[in-house]
Order: C-alpha cells, then sequence, then structure tokens
C-alpha cells in the first residue's frame, strides 16, 4: 500500500469503524496528519493568529498553533480514532485497547510499541479478511 493509496482508504472509510487497516497505513496517515499540522501551523503563524500567552515581563510569547491548527485536527480526529480502531482489529484486539492511551505516558507507549508498531494477524481474523491478503507489510 503506497502513500496514495493509504490516503485513499483512509477517507474513504471517514468513519468507518469496522474492518481492519494494515500498520502501513497507520504510518503514512500518521506521515499526512504531521504534514498538514505542520502546513496548518506556518498559515496560523504567517497570518498571526497563533495563540499567545503573557510571558516575562508581560512580553506576548507564541505557543506556534492557532485556530487554523485547531481546525485541522479536529477534522482529522473522526477518521483517526477510526483508523486506531481498524488498526486494533487488525491486530485481533477490541478498540477498548485504545483506553490505554489514557495512562499517561506508559499507556501510550504501551498502545503504541505493542499495537501499532507489530504485525496484524496474518489470515482472516474475528473482524474480517487480512487487508494486505497475508503479504507481509
Amino acid at each position: 500500500m503506497g502513500f496514495g493509496q493509504a490516503i485513499q482508504s483512509y477517507f474513504q472509510n471517514y468513519v468507518g469503524f469496522a474492518g481492519r487497516a494494515p500498520r502501513v497505513q497507520m504510518w503514512w496517515i500518521l506521515l499526512l496528519v504531521v504534514i498538514l499540522a505542520i502546513i496548518a501551523m506556518i498559515i496560523d503563524n504567517a497570518l498571526g493568529l497563533a495563540f499567545t500567552f503573557p510571558g516575562p515581563e508581560g512580553t506576548p510569547v507564541s505557543l506556534g498553533y492557532g485556530p487554523v491548527y485547531c481546525v485541522v485536527l479536529l477534522g482529522l480526529f473522526l477518521p483517526n480514532l477510526a483508523l486506531g480502531f481498524r488498526r486494533l482489529h487488525d491486530r485481533n484486539k477490541s478498540a477498548w485497547w485504545l483506553l490505554l492511551a489514557l495512562i499517561p505516558f506508559i499507556g501510550a507507549l504501551i498502545l503504541f510499541i505493542w499495537m501499532y508498531c507489530l504485525r496484524g494477524t496474518v489470515g482472516d481474523n474475528r473482524f474480517g479478511p487480512d487487508p494486505l491478503g497475508g503479504k507481509t507489510a
């Protein structure tokens, strides 16, 4: 699965919580989200919309992001959640495992390594057919 195919599948399953997603799709979408977030931050800073807070001696300190960044991340929240569901389904795990991310640092680290870096179930599992058709990726 290439970058274009991963993006196409991602937006076709915008809020599709059923089925499976290979880890290669998750990594391509992570790259897309990072690129979109950086572009949104650049736009916020170029337009002077970046959120600020009072720093030492009352000088404003920019956070580096603003409303454009927030809109982009809000718009990608549901499809990223759906992708997380499908990725866990590929590992033959319930999406309830996403709640591990609520445990500060350790939970997110376990979820990231154990669920997102490891190969999905080879062949069919209870959530559907192998999205890679038995090929390794």
